[in-house]
């Protein structure tokens, strides 16, 4: 079996050590990311803060160094621990203008902003990213996170930009960024926007598919009944139901059962009267991806009907099973012996999830 090639790159991107390792796993989930690991043989020329890239035939990471450990203490094994470029950065607060959604601004746009603000123009010079361009592929508006400002005399709001902008991105509108390294002009080049308006369709029940995990519709913690609640007048309420057909209003109808029931309070003004903050209260919680679902297909790498190393994050997937088509977006992909991808913005694993995010 050909060996995997791993390169350590400095910050600039100059080569600082090459290697082989028989070994390699990674997870790349667009959605929950984590941390992988691989062993090499000793070296002192990989530091925290390097980028790595493990490459074997379609095969190719860029990710970033997290940790590296001497694993037996003998200077004979190096255990290096990375993850994705874009949680290895991007999951720092930043400032975002919440008067931008709904706007004319493109999603895209406001993107693309805020990272060359904190990491290409930054006044602390050590905190930018040597070579990073920014390219936006599409236009996506009428976009909201209904995100609410920090108080009220600002129009801003402090979040996470990996966790509350850059995934909520990809799950309700398929805005991705897309990382792209080129190590002879030594750039780091993110695309921004949807990837791909072209379905991919994949049978499920052929033999070459090694395992699928077929997940639908709602789980045991998504809230299908919101009450609304005035924080002047907590006499004053307003209760919202999710149907069948994922559509949400006041009425009490066609409600999807067993009832899951949340409550939230909200403060109405002069400028946003009671039927607006409730409305927006309920956008909030059920305002979710379209493609609310778990399904996971099992592959060789080299599959050729699936082709899962050319299958990029955020592309949309018709994955047809049992007679039946399943309209998904690809999240998630674990690379080593063969190849895992995941579909759709639901993960079943919560006590991971709860792990990964806290």
């Amino acid at each position: 079996m050909t060996p995997y090639s791993v390169e350590i790159f400095d910050r600039s991107l100059t080569l600082k050590h090459h290697t082989n390792a028989n070994l390699a796993t990674y997870s790349v989930d667009y959605l929950i990311p984590k941390a992988s690991s691989i062993s090499i043989p000793y070296t002192p020329d990989v530091a925290k803060g390097d980028y790595i890239r493990i490459y074997r035939d379609e095969q190719d990471f860029f990710g970033v160094v997290k940790v590296v450990t001497d694993a037996k203490l003998t200077h004979t094994v190096l255990q290096i621990e990375y993850e994705p470029f874009l949680s290895g950065f991007f999951s720092n607060e930043v400032l975002f203008d919440v008067t931008d959604q709904g706007s004319q601004i493109s999603l895209e746009e406001e993107i693309r902003v805020m990272i060359r603000a904190n990491w290409m123009v930054n006044a602390d010079t050590l905190q930018n990213i040597p070579g990073l361009q920014l390219e936006t592929i599409s236009s996506t508006t009428g976009w909201n996170f209904y995100v609410t400002a920090s108080n009220r005399m600002s129009n801003y709001a402090i979040v996470n930009l990996y966790d509350q902008i850059l995934v909520p991105a990809l799950a309700k509108y398929k805005v991705g960024l897309y990382v792209v390294p080129d190590f002879t002009a030594k750039t780091i080049t993110i695309r921004i926007g949807v990837v791909s308006s072209t379905p991919y369709y994949i049978e499920a029940d052929l033999p070459s598919v090694i395992s699928k995990n077929i997940s639908l519709g709602e789980t045991s913690v998504d809230v299908n009944k919101l009450v609304v609640y005035d924080n002047d007048d907590l006499n004053r309420s307003r209760t919202y139901y999710k149907h069948t057909d994922r559509t949400y209003d006041d009425e009490d109808r066609d409600r999807i059962t067993p009832v899951i029931y949340s409550i939230a309070t909200v403060t109405p003004s002069e400028q946003e009267p009671w039927e607006m903050v409730a409305q927006l209260a309920a956008d909030r919680q059920f305002d979710q991806a379209s493609y609310s679902n778990l399904i996971e297909l099992t592959v060789l790498n080299s599959d050729p009907l699936v082709k899962p190393g050319e299958l990029e994050i955020g592309r949309e997937a018709y994955i047809i099973s049992g007679g039946q088509i399943y309209t998904s977006m690809l999240t998630g992909k674990t690379v080593g012996p063969t190849t895992t991808l995941i579909f759709g913005s639901i993960r079943l694993d919560l006590t991971q999830l709860i792990k990964e995010r806290f």
